[in-house]
């Protein structure tokens, strides 16, 4: 008997699942793989957790971060999805 492949899938939430499809019939522009966030002000060590710009309330939980950046609690940051979770990619700064 041949051995079965278990296939695990990501899970698709009604959100993504509605931008997909918008983006495939072009009726909704194209979604940026990158936010805007803020470290939590309650941020004191390890994985920190941010606050995502123009979703209130919607925080995401033990950011990974590039070994580049060191967080604080405050930061402004930009961050992309990776897997199920986000990675911040580095602190945003205006000149």
């Amino acid at each position: 008997m041949a051995d079965k492949k278990r296939v695990e899938r990501e899970e698709i939430d009604s959100l993504d699942l509605f931008q997909f499809l918008g983006e495939l019939m072009g009726n909704i522009e194209p979604r940026s793989p990158f936010l805007l966030a803020t470290v939590s002000s309650e941020y004191r060590g390890g994985l920190p957790s941010v606050h995502l710009d123009g979703q209130p309330g919607e925080t995401a939980a033990a950011c990974t971060y590039l070994s580049s950046y060191q967080p604080k609690a405050g930061d402004r940051v930009l961050i992309t999805r990776a897997g199920p979770g986000y990675v911040i990619l580095g602190k945003v700064t205006s000149g």
